[in-house]
């Protein structure tokens, strides 16, 4: 059996994906893209006159709709839909999703009525520590799952922790691995595209302010041997 989903959303791909892999994953049905007229589930963004994330899941007779009033907060809805359908998001990572296997009937007979509103405009979290390209992309994929929305990169790019991790700086026993200011820029561009598809609220350089009033660069934070541009 097959879903038909009509989409009033800015950034449709990523959502679309989304909904294909729980549709099949949880309730072995196939999410198609349709017409409004012809849809059973609607996933509408309509921009309302507050700064907190606010979404609507209604679910009757296998038809319904899933409304927020931002990109990431459709996503957090989507997300919001398959936990009452019995997933959870343990961990980042498909692998530290759990879930019972359900049917196309589960889905016809689910009842639902949810409309929540955040408490906070900003839920997220701050990039520390020692961190691979897949630590962030992961964690980032993460945050709408568990309701949150914002990420914040430290710096113009997260060189000092990737740097970290790829050259284990606190690691004896592990070789280094290729690593230079051209492949974290490369990795931070990439990052920024998986911030994007999502919606996710995007802070980067300081808390507040920058360390380029005093002569230190905000491009590779606080390492030593390297330096901003001349003139920059």
């Amino acid at each position: 059996m097959s879903i038909k989903i009509w989409y009033q959303t800015e950034e449709q791909e990523f959502l679309h994906a989304e909904m294909q892999h729980y549709f099949e994953a949880v309730l072995q049905m196939q999410a198609e893209k349709a017409s409004e007229q012809d849809a059973d589930l609607k996933v509408i963004v309509e921009k309302e006159d507050t700064d907190m994330d606010h979404i609507c899941i209604e679910l009757h007779g296998g038809k319904g709709k899933i409304q927020a009033d931002s990109q990431v907060g459709v996503l957090i809805a989507v997300y919001r839909l398959f936990h009452e359908f019995g997933v959870r998001y343990l961990r980042p990572g498909r692998k530290n999703e759990f879930f019972q296997v359900l049917s196309e009937n589960d889905w016809a007979e689910k009842e639902i009525s949810i409309e929540e509103t955040a408490s906070f405009r900003h839920r997220g979290v701050c990039i520390e520590g020692a961190d691979s390209y897949e630590n962030l992309r992961d964690f980032i994929d993460w945050l709408p799952k568990i309701g949150m929305n914002t990420f914040f990169i430290q710096f113009e790019n997260p060189y000092s922790f990737f740097k970290r991790w790829y050259e284990h700086e606190f690691n004896p026993y592990a070789e280094k691995e290729p690593f230079n200011t051209e492949i974290a820029q490369e990795m931070s561009d990439r990052i920024d595209q998986e911030m994007k598809i999502r919606g996710i609220v995007h802070h980067r350089v300081g808390h507040g302010w920058t360390g380029e009033v005093l002569g230190y660069s905000s491009k590779y934070g606080w390492e030593s041997g390297v330096s901003q541009t001349k003139g920059y």
